[in-house]
C-alpha cells in the first residue's frame, strides 16, 4: 500500500501547476501529518488532494487519501470558504484489526474580518455502514481549530480532533481524541 502512496506523491510533487502544504500536529499521545496539493489555488475554486498519516501510543494508525473542492461561499470579499469531498481511510487498530472505509467530508473555514491573519476551521468526515469494512459500522472524524498566520507561508494552530469507529454489536473504537497543536507550511 505504501508504494501506491509514494507513487501518488511523486506524481503530484512533480506537477508544476500544483501548490502544496505540509500540516503536522501533535499532542501527548498522537502525531498527525498531512501532505496536501491544491490545483488552481489563485482562483476562488480549487481542487485539493491530501495524503495523511496518524499514529498514537495505543498502536493505532490511520492512512488517508482524499479529494475535495474548496471555494468561496459567496462574493469575493466573503470571509467564508467551504470544501466538500471524500476521503479513503485505512485503519490499523490495536483492538479491532485492519479496517477501511470511504468517508464523505465537509470543511468550513472562516476568516474574521476584525482579526487579521486568524482563521477558524471545522472539518467533518463520516462513513456509514454501507461504505466501511466489518466489524466497523461507521467512521467519523471531527476536528476544529484556530489558525494564526505567523509568516506569509506558515500557520500555527491549536485545536481538537476526534476519530471514532462505531463497531457492530455496540461499542466503539476511539482512535484519537484530544487537543493538539500544530503547524501548516505552504510551498509552491
Amino acid at each position: 500500500m505504501y508504494r501506491y502512496l509514494f507513487a501518488a506523491l511523486a506524481l503530484f510533487v512533480t506537477t508544476p501547476a500544483w501548490a502544496g502544504s505540509v500540516d503536522a500536529s501533535i499532542n501527548d499521545s498522537s502525531v498527525n501529518v498531512t501532505l496536501g496539493w491544491v490545483q488552481n489555488n489563485k482562483s476562488p475554486d480549487a481542487l485539493q488532494i491530501q495524503l495523511g498519516y496518524l499514529t498514537n501510543l495505543q498502536r493505532n494508525s490511520v492512512i488517508s487519501a482524499g479529494v475535495q473542492v474548496i471555494g468561496e461561499t459567496g462574493k469575493s470579499d466573503n470571509p467564508l470558504e467551504l470544501g466538500v469531498g471524500f476521503k479513503f481511510l485505512g485503519v490499523d487498530s490495536a483492538s479491532s484489526g485492519l479496517l477501511y472505509g470511504l468517508a464523505l467530508g465537509v470543511e468550513l473555514r472562516y476568516y474574521p474580518k476584525n482579526i487579521n491573519r486568524l482563521a477558524l476551521t471545522t472539518q467533518l468526515n463520516y462513513g456509514p455502514n454501507v461504505v466501511v469494512s466489518s466489524p466497523a459500522e461507521s467512521m467519523m472524524e471531527l476536528g476544529v481549530r484556530a489558525e494564526y498566520q505567523i509568516l506569509p507561508q506558515a500557520f500555527a494552530y491549536a485545536g481538537f480532533r476526534t476519530f471514532d469507529i462505531g463497531l457492530s454489536g455496540g461499542g466503539n473504537d476511539l482512535i484519537d481524541n484530544g487537543f493538539h497543536v500544530g503547524v501548516r507550511v505552504l510551498f509552491q
